[in-house]
């Protein structure tokens, strides 16, 4: 038997001003996503829909991006948007698994001092120097 081990890692991170204002950029635009794809899937199941799957969702974020009023999502990464929507996807399951007590998932306010982004492919965004990112 064949037993995979999964590692995370959590970091406190000591930002510069700039790269705090890029951090505090990218959670914007998660928290954006989050709330803009939780509006469309509320307005979905209400009209007697289908919950949209993530990689639905993630289809729905490719035409966000192409929306005049919304470029500015089109300065964050993909990656990042697209684990908010997995997220927001994960939630919505759980809110309908009968054997869980979940409650339907909230709107994402910006001053409740929770903004997370999740990096999945760490190198790809960010630099590793003498054990200092």
């Amino acid at each position: 038997m064949i037993m995979l081990i999964l590692k995370a890692y959590k970091f406190r991170l000591e930002p510069t001003e700039e790269q705090s204002q890029r951090l505090r950029q990218l959670c914007g635009c998660a928290r954006f996503v989050w709330n803009h794809g939780l509006q469309v899937t509320k307005h979905i199941l209400d009209s007697g829909g289908k919950l949209p799957s993530a990689f639905e969702l993630n289809r729905m974020l490719t035409g966000w991006k192409k929306i005049p009023e919304y470029a500015f999502l089109q300065e964050a990464y993909t990656d990042n948007l697209q684990q908010k929507l997995k997220d927001l996807q994960g939630a919505w399951r759980r809110c309908f698994d009968k054997t869980l007590a979940a409650k339907a998932p909230v709107w994402k306010r910006k001053n409740d001092g929770r903004d997370s982004i999740r990096f999945v492919n760490f190198e790809k965004y960010c630099l590793l120097e003498n054990r200092r990112v």
